[in-house]
């Protein structure tokens, strides 16, 4: 809802909630669920995404999408957090797209480490669950670029 005359200058982001079975990938067995959902701001929306696995591991996911006239929306900022089944954080990535800036946490044998990084990134970024917008919408272009930002690593591509 949008309130005090404010109005949108921007397609409203077309994101029903959404629930996934989380498959073994080498046989196929159900290991988890997602649920993903996208509430609407007076900017653009805010996607948010919840993986639970059967063994107490999960993990969070928000990305923060602001609206560009009549066309796709635009990811301005990314978050995913892996916890542990004990919800102790093991592993934690966030990016302002905007600024570049970017964290990874690693946690490993109660030892935490924090690489942080100035990155450039394409206008046409997308990372995590966020890239089911443009895909739902793809007609024939190609793929906007993607990315992983794990600890010690960066995976940019088109």
């Amino acid at each position: 809802m949008i309130t005090g005359g404010a109005r949108r200058a921007f397609a409203a982001i077309s994101f029903p909630p959404t629930t996934f079975a989380i498959l073994n990938p080498d046989t196929g067995a159900v290991i988890g669920q997602s649920k993903y959902s996208v509430e609407g701001t007076v900017e653009g929306g805010i996607l948010h995404g919840e993986s639970s696995f059967y063994d107490g591991q999960s993990d969070v996911e928000t990305g923060r999408l602001i609206g560009v006239g009549d066309g796709m929306p635009k990811l301005v900022e990314f978050d995913h957090t892996f916890y542990a089944a004990d919800r102790s954080i093991t592993e934690r990535s966030h990016v302002d797209l905007k600024s570049g800036a970017a964290v990874c946490t690693h946690t490993s044998g109660g030892k935490t480490t924090d690489t942080e990084e100035v990155l450039q990134f394409p206008e046409d970024t997308w990372a995590g669950a966020s890239i089911v917008i443009p895909a739902r919408r793809r007609k024939g272009t190609t793929w906007p670029a993607c990315f992983q930002l794990r600890a010690g690593t960066k995976d940019i591509r088109d």
